[in-house]
């Protein structure tokens, strides 16, 4: 979502090391951006792990 000069985005992700036996971490990034200068900066990034068996709520702002 982008308004005016600052944007935000959220993205679900999966993340596994190769060669690790433990199943891969699934989880959510929330990324903050301001525009300064005619570019994008970086603000914020907030993360949250999703817990083995936990899915996201059933909602559609979570339909990424």
């Amino acid at each position: 979502m982008v308004y005016l000069d600052i944007a935000f985005i959220a993205t679900v992700y999966s993340a596994a090391i190769p060669g690790e036996v433990r199943p891969p971490t699934r989880g959510v990034d929330l990324w903050s951006l301001a525009k300064k200068e005619g570019q994008w900066k970086l603000v914020s990034v907030v993360n949250e792990v999703i817990p083995a068996g936990q899915e996201l709520p059933d909602d559609p702002e979570w339909k990424f």
